[in-house]
């Protein structure tokens, strides 16, 4: 699962409970919250006072600022990732940075979803397991079913191969919707996995790239 370490109020609150000047005192939440207090007006007026300080330095700053847009586009897009681990480490992936992250879980269902920051596109992840073994047939009966009620009605299903690590992979588009996707599925005993990347057509030329590359570091374990 992903990590996430919280440097902000809760480590600060913890030095302050720990420290020697309250060794030997019981805090009250009014006490404790007017130290906060207290420290956040002091910082807000140090801040205040570098502002002045530097203010006039800063018209210069900004017309001496030279900007390239060139550098800006030879980098890659989303070059900033992090690598995403299923539930029971089903799976391993890179997922950009800065793509929104959300978890649903409901009796034997887990759904893990990425969205691009502009909403156009959208990676998602569903493990099912009810303790009874599925078979590959039942696998990409569930998997159709799942693209026609859970994606798109009027899904078209273009092309479907099993690929050589025996994950069957299917290519499918919304023609109402004005949407596509590529889906990749597979049984593992009692366990079903899903993956899933969508993207708007009118997008298709700028996620291609980066949706082909993280497909490629989809790593089953």
């Amino acid at each position: 699962r992903i990590e996430v370490h919280n440097a902000g109020r809760s480590n600060y609150v913890g030095q302050l409970l720990s420290s020697n000047d309250f060794e030997d005192q019981r805090l009250t939440e009014q006490a404790l919250l007017q130290v906060i207090q207290n420290e956040e007006l002091s910082c807000v007026q140090s801040s205040i006072f570098g502002y002045l300080f530097y203010a006039d330095s800063f018209p210069d700053l900004v017309n001496q600022v030279e900007i390239d847009s060139n550098a800006v586009t030879n980098q890659a897009m989303y070059a900033w990732r992090y690598d995403f681990a299923g539930p029971q480490d089903l799976f391993t992936i890179e997922i950009p940075a800065s793509w929104t992250y959300s978890e649903l879980s409901r009796d034997f269902t887990e759904i893990d979803s990425f969205f691009s920051p502009d909403q156009h596109a959208v990676l998602q992840f569903i493990t099912y397991d009810d303790g009874e073994p599925v078979s590959q047939a039942e696998a990409g009966l569930f998997a159709l079913e799942l693209l026609r009620n859970f994606y798109a009605e009027d899904v078209e299903v273009t092309s479907d191969m099993v690929q050589p690590d025996g994950i069957e992979r299917l290519t499918w588009n919304s023609p109402l919707g004005g949407y596509r996707g590529v889906s990749f599925f597979e049984s593992r005993g009692t366990t079903f996995l899903l993956f899933t990347l969508i993207y708007d057509n009118l997008y298709e030329e700028l996620y291609r790239d980066i949706l082909n590359y993280i497909i490629s570091t989809y790593d089953v374990s």
